[in-house]
């Protein structure tokens, strides 16, 4: 299996982002399956990694605002997010 560049995949990334913040919610989500597929496939590279993991969590806080509140559910957890970027952050070499 052919490894995928992570400058091609940073650069979809960047893309995916652009969706994100339009509120795109079709091509957002085709996006991030497209990044999951090509992480697979992707030479190593934590910062990469960090940073689709900051976007998993923008794309939900877009997907959070834009979703009406339904039985049972809860907005997102901020703090709760912003410990889980700060353990991923001591991850890193």
């Amino acid at each position: 299996m052919e490894k995928v560049l992570s400058s091609h995949v940073g650069v979809k990334i960047n893309e995916w982002y652009y969706h994100i913040q339009s509120f795109n919610v079709a091509d957002a989500e085709a996006y991030k399956e497209e990044i999951k597929t090509a992480l697979d496939r992707m030479e190593e590279n934590q910062d990469l990694l960090i940073y689709f993991s900051l976007m998993e969590c923008r794309h939900k806080l877009m997907l959070d605002y834009l979703a009406p509140l339904k039985d049972g559910h809860e907005r997102a957890d901020f703090k709760k997010l912003t410990l889980e970027i700060k353990r991923d952050q001591a991850k890193l070499t």
